[in-house]
């Protein structure tokens, strides 16, 4: 044993040269390229060359805690729940989208330190610091202007008016990103203060805390900013070690069992809204200004800690690019093990922050580096990669046009660090435990690779026996910014005749199904002739990242582009690349990939995605309620106004139930549950499914008996100016319990145009 605790070569009986013996460890791997022998050189003394380094936790420790009596915890829970708010969500993810576009547009600079281009993220960081520079203002004011006011003073129509005039100009283009966010932000606001005022008025002790309503808007001042510049972090590729766990202090801090997180958010905005909920409230109900400064310190102090944190995307576009160029420089046929040993641990670092810790796993790290590099032997050397880069550049030339880069053998390099990418994705997202075991590790990467060199490599590469992943390969991009790149794209559009059945069986995110998208996109006629392009972000990546390079030079913001890029759920019998289907099916078992979208065109023009219900959880009225909102298109609303004036009352019926199925019901049920199970009321999955059952049914079984009644509602509704209308069913319950029971009181049935949500 070496004197570090750490195995030599020589020690795990690892042959020094030539072909493998019989019994040995690496015996069984096998290559997937064609016409190549693989023999298995050891790595050599030196195998094992530097230490990862440990992790250390930026996290500062928590503030003395506030109490945690019963009252006190149950206020913080009511008070999380009136602040939940989708709308504020999408305000966010607005930022980040333009914020990562200004970034990935803005050109390259190079590094001071390391002489390496980067991302010239100044112009996004100066955008985004004018947008809290006018967030901050529009709080000042609001606190300039309720300085005295008692909360249970201030009328609703007052603090409507007073958060319009505030604060910020108007912006000409009502796409606009800032124009979005300003408009949430003083929704947001409204629900805050609207909060306080329920609870000042119901004579709760600790409500006093947060009275004048100035006080509130002033401790707001110090959480605004730091949110913003997290997701400026986010949009220019940080991580943030402090997204998770400060919430997660104040949930322990208040009592609150649940932990910020369950239920798996499906974007970071989710996370930094779900964070600012908890500092808002923790502000809200800081007994004095001296805890609320303290509050402000901790603020600051975590935003010092991940001023000081790596960015994760630059470290990955170098560790990228070294291999890459290491690839090429090296001889023909020789096993590159030392420069896969330097870039395992930069290809697996957001991996070890999302919870494997490799303290102590450095010979984990370099057997995995020593499979890696023997298996990609067949293609290493500029004199393999060129052919190779040609073949792929021919994949790729009626869409990505990638003829003038062949002769330089990059894009052949750039698959082989690709797949090895691929592989310690899905090797580091094993538990911890199984790591010990080299041969299932070693089975792991033999059967990974395979995979990870179908989707990289054109199939005339690989051997007859190796699945192949389809006509096309997957391309780093932008090409543009290279070796800077923040996505994948598959070389090839993809036809399809779809059918109904077929548009019918393939889920959206939100839960809409692609026949429900087509059918209120204006399609009327099957089989439809659609074409879709495939993309994968990168660790550090989201869709403001790709947007700016995949539209085309069409009109337009950002923001609208956005919405033309969709996960897929179910892939049903759609056409996808065969790695991206299989990653639909399983989706949450875990490939260490990043998110897969795709952009589905009909006679060029791009679908954009909606979401077509959402649901609120009410704490703060005299009974709990949950209300769930129904979205339904223009097209749809009008063929439903129709059939109110023909009294053809099954088909409108018929209408709605088309976009209650199971799929979105599936999307509710998961949002549902995060919202009950951070609160300790629901916490099993299966009850929280039947509960969403019986607020679907239970709008279906409404709308049906009311029909006569509301019909001049759904019409006058259709024919509203906002597009689409709304239907909202209100649930009362008499108590908490009776919500984990799925006791329901009498239905309220509202309809309204536009999208309506609390």
């Amino acid at each position: 044993m070496h004197p570090s605790g750490i195995d030599t070569v020589e020690e795990r009986g690892l042959p020094d040269g030539g072909p493998p013996r019989e019994g040995e460890s690496l015996a069984d791997l096998h290559s997937p390229f064609a016409n190549q022998q693989l023999w298995l050189e050891a790595p050599g003394d030196d195998a094992v060359r530097e230490y990862l380094p440990e992790v250390a936790s930026p996290f500062t420790e928590a503030l003395s805690s506030h109490g945690e009596a019963s009252l006190e915890s149950e206020l913080m829970e009511m008070l999380l729940g009136e602040l939940e708010d989708e709308d504020f969500v999408e305000g966010l993810e607005a930022l980040g989208v333009e914020a990562a576009g200004r970034a990935m547009t803005a050109g390259l600079v190079f590094d001071g330190e390391s002489g390496v281009p980067v991302i010239d993220a100044s112009e996004a960081e100066r955008w985004v610091e004018e947008v809290g520079d006018r967030a901050d203002r529009l709080l000042a004011e609001l606190e300039d202007r309720f300085r005295d006011r008692p909360v249970d003073a201030v009328s609703d129509e007052e603090l409507d008016a007073a958060t319009e005039a505030c604060g910020v100009e108007g912006f000409a283009d009502p796409l606009d990103a800032q124009e979005l966010f300003f408009g949430r932000l003083k929704k947001k606001l409204r629900k805050i203060a609207g909060a306080a005022k329920k609870f000042v008025k119901k004579g709760i002790k600790l409500a006093s805390t947060f009275s004048p309503l100035g006080l509130i808007f002033k401790r707001l001042r110090p959480i605004i900013k730091p949110l913003l510049r997290k997701v400026l972090a986010k949009a220019i590729g940080k991580l943030p070690r402090s997204l998770r766990a400060p919430a997660r202090q104040l949930a322990r801090r208040f009592g609150l069992q649940a932990e910020l997180g369950t239920g798996e958010p499906e974007s970071e905005a989710d996370l930094f809204a779900a964070e600012f909920d908890m500092q808002v409230a923790e502000a809200m109900l800081a007994p004095d200004e001296a805890a609320a400064e303290a509050l402000e310190m901790e603020l600051l102090a975590e935003e010092r800690a991940d001023e000081a944190e790596a960015n994760v995307a630059e470290q990955l576009d170098r560790a990228r690019d070294r291999l890459t160029r290491d690839l090429l420089a090296a001889e023909p046929g020789t096993t590159p093990t030392q420069a896969m040993e330097q870039f395992v641990p930069m290809a697996i670092l957001p991996i070890v922050r999302t919870g494997i810790k490799l303290v102590g796993r450095r010979r984990v790290v370099n057997f995995v580096a020593g499979l890696l590099a023997k298996l990609i032997r067949p293609v290493v050397g500029s004199q393999l990669a060129k052919p190779l880069s040609v073949q792929i550049a021919d994949k790729g030339l009626g869409l990505l046009r990638l003829e003038h880069e062949a002769e330089s053998g990059r894009l052949g390099a750039e698959a082989v660090v690709a797949a090895a990418e691929d592989v310690l994705g899905e090797v580091f997202s094993m538990p911890e435990e199984l790591l010990e075991n080299e041969l299932l590790v070693e089975s792991v990467v033999q059967e990974a690779f395979h995979r990870a060199a179908a989707r990289h490599f054109p199939a005339e590469m690989l051997r007859g026996d190796v699945p192949a992943g389809g006509s096309g390969v997957w391309v780093m991009m932008p090409r543009s910014t290279s070796p800077v790149y923040r996505y994948r794209k598959y070389s090839q559009r993809i036809p399809v005749v779809l059918t109904r059945a077929m548009a019918r069986e393939v889920v959206l995110s939100d839960g809409e199904t692609l026949e429900e998208r087509l059918t209120d996109d204006g399609e009327t006629r099957w089989p439809v002739d659609v074409e879709m392009e495939a993309y994968e972000l990168l660790p550090g990546a989201d869709i403001g990242h790709l947007v700016p390079f995949e539209t085309d030079g069409q009109d337009g913001s950002r923001l609208e582009a956005a919405a033309e890029f969709d996960t897929v759920e179910e892939a049903g019998e759609l056409p996808l690349p065969a790695d991206m289907e299989r990653s639909a099916r399983f989706r949450g078992r875990g490939r260490g990939r990043g998110r897969q979208l795709v952009r589905i065109r009909v006679r060029g023009r791009a679908l954009r995605k909606r979401a077509p219900a959402s649901v609120r959880l009410d704490l703060t009225g005299t009974q709990p309620s949950i209300r769930l909102h129904l979205f339904l298109g223009e097209r749809r609303a009008m063929a439903i106004a129709q059939s109110v004036e023909k009294q053809q009352l099954r088909d409108v019926v018929d209408a709605v139930r088309a976009v209650t199925g199971r799929p979105v019901r599936r999307v509710i049920a998961r949002r549902l549950g995060v919202m009950l199970k951070r609160r300790q009321i629901v916490r099993d999955t299966a009850a929280v499914a039947a509960l969403t059952d019986q607020l679907f049914d239970g709008l279906l079984a409404t709308l049906a008996s009311q029909l006569p009644t509301l019909g001049s509602s759904l019409t006058a509704s259709a024919r509203d100016q906002a597009a689409g209308m709304t239907v909202t069913a209100a649930f009362p319950f008499d108590s908490t319990d009776a919500i984990g029971k799925g006791a329901p009181g009498r239905v309220t049935l509202t309809v309204g145009p536009g999208r309506r949500r609390d």
